[in-house]
């Protein structure tokens, strides 16, 4: 018969649960660095529609690249809510160096910062609730839009119209504030190149516009900072440990499983012993009812609990040992654990 030590079962469920821990630790997601979404390409970075007069307004371009930009050839236009486009400037003539400005203004633009180029359509002028549209070529490849107000064009949702003498502004980061960039401010000078294709996050309305042009002091954008504190690091590091001693424990559970694969050899056994002899002797006694014929039956009476592995045949006596799995309670769920049990018939 074979034994197996009362506090096994015990070992196999602390197996278990530690299993289950490492696996929970190892597949716990790293907490992921989040930075400002910076722009990669020439971007509005600063509109202003009205002032002094209706037409006084500007379009102001950011290069937050790391190289110069030569904006020959591109085209600046104007969609209105209804989605009529048409040209501000039709072939835009220049460059724009990296982390510098580039003003593009109406005729009638007022403003103290002299304009790079004047719009070439005078008749076409910026108005609430349009969208400005920026293409390095004819009309064809478009580098950025913003749409304002009820705009029908915008990226993702528009943001709002500015006042007169007004403007909408680009952020530096995702967390700039009209303060943060203002005078004095701890983004006063760190560019325009918040770009998530999102106008209503990527901009914020400055009262008093601020111009800038390609002779202005270029500004660079800010670091990108990883929100996530370094301390969560280490623990990745600290959960392996455990798996390479519990990894090699379930090789345990095998073991009953090889040593009666064997024995299936010795099934032909049975048909060899002499115990089939026994039936004969129930015909000494043929006077009474063959019922107690049945009795010698009484060998499989112990219905085996389980799958059967293995059969032993000894002198005058025969072990069975069956494989059964026990329901053990872990916190809201059930686990099999396996028991072998046997038994002499």
């Amino acid at each position: 018969m074979l034994f197996l030590p009362k506090n096994f079962k015990q070992l196999r469920i602390l197996i278990i649960l530690a299993f289950i821990l490492s696996v929970f630790l190892f597949t716990t997601k790293r907490p992921t660095q989040v930075y400002s979404d910076t722009a990669s390409h020439i971007v509005i970075s600063e509109v202003q529609v009205s002032g002094g007069v209706a037409d006084d307004e500007f379009v102001e371009l950011y290069n937050p690249t790391g190289s110069s930009v030569d904006l020959t050839g591109w085209r600046l236009t104007r969609k209105t809510s209804g989605g009529t486009q048409s040209n501000l400037i039709a072939s835009i003539s220049g460059s724009i160096s990296s982390h510098s400005y580039f003003l593009l203004a109406h005729p009638d633009y007022d403003g103290s910062v002299i304009e790079d180029q004047v719009y070439s359509a005078t008749t076409s002028a910026i108005a609430a609730n349009n969208t400005v549209l920026l293409y390095n070529d004819a009309g064809l490849t478009l580098v950025d839009k913003v749409g304002m107000g009820s705009a029908s064009d915008s990226e993702t949702s528009p943001t709002s119209n500015p006042s007169a003498n007004g403007s909408i502004e680009r952020k530096a980061s995702s967390s700039s504030t009209t303060e943060s960039m203002g005078s004095g401010g701890s983004e006063e000078f760190s560019g325009n190149g918040e770009d998530t294709d999102y106008n209503t996050l990527d901009f914020l309305v400055r009262a008093s516009s601020d111009t800038q042009n390609s002779s202005s002091a270029t500004e660079s954008p800010p670091s990108p900072t990883s929100t996530p504190t370094p301390t969560l690091e280490p623990l990745p590091t600290e959960t392996p440990t455990p798996t390479p001693t519990l990894e090699p424990t379930p090789t345990l559970e095998p073991t009953p499983t090889e040593t009666p694969t064997p024995t299936p050899t010795l099934e032909p056994s049975p048909t060899e012993t002499p115990t089939p002899t026994l039936e004969p002797t129930a015909t000494i006694t043929p006077s009474e009812s063959p019922s107690p014929t049945a009795t010698p039956t009484l060998t499989p009476t112990p219905t085996p609990q389980g799958r059967v592995i293995g059969q032993f045949i000894f002198p005058n006596r025969k072990t069975i040992c069956t494989l059964s799995y026990r329901k053990v309670k872990f916190f809201w769920f059930f686990l099999g654990v396996p028991e072998i049990d046997c038994f002499e018939v």
